[in-house]
């Protein structure tokens, strides 16, 4: 079992299409987000791999102290892409890519204990980040605001 993030705030998610068009949305998550929720700040950083994947990463402090950390990939695999999780250097899980547009982007994974769906969703320098169980329970998003790069450590 993995953790996102330890803190769960409600935020609303705009709603994502059915369509699945993987070549429109990767460029949503390309560069650097930060949200602080109560004293805890986590960035996550995506940028481009030589090999036409994202490559990503998230990290979340309280003060100097690392509470969490995780490596991510978006790869494009046949017609469709994977986000690849490795929280904590844990061995990898595997989210399929359910559903597209230019600004969201859905992935699940029926079969992990939890989560089961993770929702991105862009507004200009907005990011939201969801998880759920994928069944409509059990949520927590984050509402990332875009960084400059060059402030990530």
């Amino acid at each position: 079992m993995w953790f996102f993030l330890a803190c769960t705030h409600p935020v609303e998610v705009p709603a994502v299409a059915e369509s699945c068009e993987p070549s429109a949305f990767p460029s949503l998550l390309v560069g650097a987000w930060e949200v602080t929720d109560s004293g805890v700040r986590t960035r996550e950083v995506w940028e481009r791999a030589a090999d036409g994947a994202l490559d990503g990463r998230s990290v979340s402090r309280a003060g100097s102290e690392t509470t969490f950390a995780e490596s991510l990939r978006l790869e494009p695999r046949g017609n469709t892409w994977v986000y690849v999780a490795e929280p904590r250097g844990e061995r990898p899980t595997e989210f399929t890519l359910q559903s597209s547009t230019a600004t969201s982007a859905v992935f699940v994974n029926p079969g992990h204990d939890f989560p089961r769906r993770i929702t991105y969703a862009r507004d200009g320098a907005i990011l939201t980040a969801c998880i759920d169980d994928g069944a409509g329970g059990d949520q927590s998003c984050w509402r990332y605001s875009a960084i400059p790069a060059d402030s990530i450590p």
